[in-house]
């Protein structure tokens, strides 16, 4: 209750209400609160939940991506929806944690812009370990895909920093941070649910391949 201002990184949905609604939550204190959202959540989730906290806690968001090699160099990238004055306030808290830092607009709309951000991302996990495990069976070593990706038209972020990513060679484990993905992969999903384009009715349809591919796709070997 002493700090003004809160930081949120936890997993998911529920973890976020039990934050704020539960024991001691955010939401029962009576100080002004600033409470800044970091996790990776549903833009439709986010709007219900922005109504629900009282008039002490001020709701920012700012989702955060760059993953655990980005937090130790302090070179995360953030994505602010909130007023502009909420943000000139935490710009400073931000700056020492990432070295990218955008307001995007109004609450809700950072949110946008990363689970957008995250599903384009977790096509390209999909695509770069479905290629790197494929190799073999075309007498490519994974060394020498690698190369090539990185160097022509084929180069995406997990590629390029696969040998720096913790997780980049695990196999999907519910508890890991795949299943993030496909959390992050439903949550794009859920934040097109009131769209009636042509485009969000063909990424619907394409989920199921989607997130079949994050957790069938086996980890890559390694034959350099």
């Amino acid at each position: 209750d002493k700090s003004d201002i809160i930081l949120s990184a936890v997993r998911d949905i529920d973890q976020t209400i039990e934050l704020c609604e539960g024991h001691n939550g955010l939401f029962k204190l009576n100080s002004p609160k600033t409470f800044i959202i970091c996790s990776t959540l549903s833009p439709a989730f986010l709007k219900k939940f922005f109504l629900k906290a009282p008039n002490n806690i001020t709701m920012i968001e700012a989702p955060m991506s760059g993953a655990p090699m980005r937090a130790k160099d302090a070179s995360l990238t953030f994505m602010v929806g909130s007023e502009v004055n909420e943000f000139e306030k935490i710009l400073p808290i931000l700056n020492i944690l990432g070295n990218k830092i955008y307001h995007i607009g109004e609450f809700g709309s950072g949110m946008s812009v990363k689970v957008l951000n995250n599903f384009v991302a977790s096509c390209s996990v999909v695509a770069v370990r479905h290629v790197l495990s494929e190799a073999k069976n075309l007498n490519i070593t994974t060394s020498q895909l690698l190369k090539i990706l990185n160097s022509s038209s084929g180069q995406t972020w997990f590629s390029e920093n696969l040998e720096n990513i913790d997780w980049a060679r695990e196999n999907y484990d519910p508890n890991n941070t795949i299943a993030i993905l496909e959390k992050d992969v439903r949550s794009f999903l859920d934040g097109l649910a009131n769209s009636n384009s042509n485009s969000s009715n063909a990424m619907v349809n394409f989920q199921n391949a989607l997130l079949k591919g994050l957790k069938d796709i086996p980890t890559f070997p390694n034959n350099n």
